[in-house]
């Protein structure tokens, strides 16, 4: 059952893009395998003592007291280096599991550029057959904005011809008129309606953006770090870039944006009038209060002028926000599980590794007591006995993080693989949860009673 919600759990936010997804699900031979490598775990667990075992011989195992302060030392001794093992694995996979959430924070909360909340996209694909003409492409583009607008509660509506953060880029060389001989970066290329920065609020940095007035379709809007790379500190605007052959006039310049993706710089972008674009997937972007409502009435909108087109998704820009994010969060989520794990399994053993030592030591600790000593100092003295092997642990898991830690850098975002606070975090919850778990054993030796301790051996 636990496999099973897990397993929803995990499907819920699996990346689309991940093969034979569809075929992904618990079968006979998935439970066998777990099964068996789950008996054949217990079986080499349990090798180590059933050896010692036969090698007690029964005249000693008769002398009590001596067999028991040896076979004690020597078993805590091996006790604690198992924890400090499983210590040690459990911090390092702490850490990266750290690293890669931080990471995926620091891309939700990066600039974008744009504004995701309250809007919504829907992507329609033109049938080639009744859409091949530039001007049957503009009345579609026309009607479908006039009906989108008409929508009770729209406050502004556009047309783009890529998704915003769907990874889709034209990109095609740009070159100053004025300056042939200049290199000539690569840029890429939106086909975008009047109304689509203002709908996706995108801060306008000089000049103007387009206008429903405008019939010039020589005209672009670049980004801020486009106009930057061809003019320097000039001032762009009425300057004339050559792209794709073409000559176009600069009347305007956005700030920079995440268009493509939120894992890679800014894009140099250059925006130019949607009536002259070719036949791409078309894409109309909805802003109101309510934007995740309007899926219904979005595709009403554009069936309206078209039942035949294909509206192939409508969705909010937070969920494609989201969605950009699939594999990074699919990531996390993985390693979260499987930390959440580690950490469950390294308290659970604290706690029986210490379980067990207080019961061997009942004598000892009624002696102690019985001598003097403290419920204080009897809590201190578990704690001290867990604190050794999860200090250990902690070091050295740290260490082979640290070691490990060029491994990870490529695939984190705005994170250090070597991050102060993540490892305190880290190093804190740690602390805190053998802290737990050694708790309740420590409480079970503090309430001994020295005579009853004494009377039982």
């Amino acid at each position: 059952l636990l496999a099973e919600a897990a397993l929803s759990l995990f499907m819920r936010d699996t990346p689309i893009g991940l093969p034979r997804l569809s075929e992904i699900h618990l079968n006979l031979s998935v439970l066998l395998f777990s099964i068996l490598l789950t008996f054949g775990a217990s079986l080499l667990s349990a090798l180590l003592p059933a050896i010692r075992l036969l090698t007690i011989h029964p005249q000693a195992s008769l002398q009590q007291s001596s067999s028991r302060s040896f076979g004690s030392h020597r078993g805590n001794r091996v006790r604690r280096w198992l924890i400090g093992l499983q210590v040690a694995g459990c911090t390092a996979l702490l850490l990266v599991t750290g690293l890669f959430s931080k990471s995926l924070l620091h891309l939700l909360a990066e600039d974008k550029g744009f504004d995701t909340a309250e809007v919504a996209v829907a992507e329609v694909r033109l049938i080639p057959q009744s859409y091949g003409e530039d001007q049957s492409r503009v009345n579609f583009d026309d009607a479908v904005l006039t009906n989108l607008r008409a929508i009770p509660g729209v406050e502004a509506a556009a047309m783009v011809s890529a998704m915003p953060l769907g990874g889709e880029s034209w990109v095609e060389f740009v070159q100053r008129v004025d300056k042939p001989e200049q290199e000539s970066p690569l840029i890429n290329f939106r086909w975008v309606s009047p109304g689509y920065f203002e709908t996706t609020r995108q801060r306008l940095v000089a000049g103007r953006f387009f206008e429903e007035r405008d019939r010039n379709l020589s005209n672009v809007v670049l980004s801020e770090g486009e106009a930057k790379a061809l003019w320097g500190n000039d001032d762009p605007l009425g300057g004339q870039v050559k792209i794709e052959g073409r000559i176009f006039t600069v009347i305007g310049v956005v700030a920079d944006s995440r268009n493509t993706s939120l894992k890679t710089p800014p894009a140099r972008m250059a925006y130019v009038h949607y009536k002259d674009r070719p036949p791409f997937p078309t894409y109309f972007v909805v802003r109101a209060p309510n934007a995740g409502g309007l899926v219904s009435a979005m595709r009403q909108a554009i069936w309206k002028y078209d039942p035949e087109v294909t509206i192939a998704r409508v969705k909010t820009l937070g969920a494609q926000l989201t969605d950009s994010l699939a594999t990074e969060r699919f990531e996390t989520l993985v390693l979260l599980s499987f930390g959440a794990a580690a950490l469950l399994l390294a308290m659970l053993g604290i706690y029986s590794v210490l379980s067990y030592s207080v019961v061997t030591r009942k004598q000892e600790i009624g002696v102690r007591m019985a001598l003097g000593a403290t419920r204080a100092k009897v809590y201190a003295l578990i704690f001290a006995e867990a604190g050794t092997p999860v200090f250990a642990g902690v070091i050295t898991g740290l260490v082979a993080s640290l070691l490990a830690s060029r491994a990870i850098q490529n695939l984190l975002y705005g994170t250090r693989a070597v991050d102060p606070p993540v490892i305190l975090i880290v190093t804190g919850l740690f602390l805190l949860s053998a802290v737990a778990a050694a708790f309740l054993p420590a409480q079970r030796a503090a309430s001994v009673e020295p005579m009853e301790a004494l009377r039982s051996e």
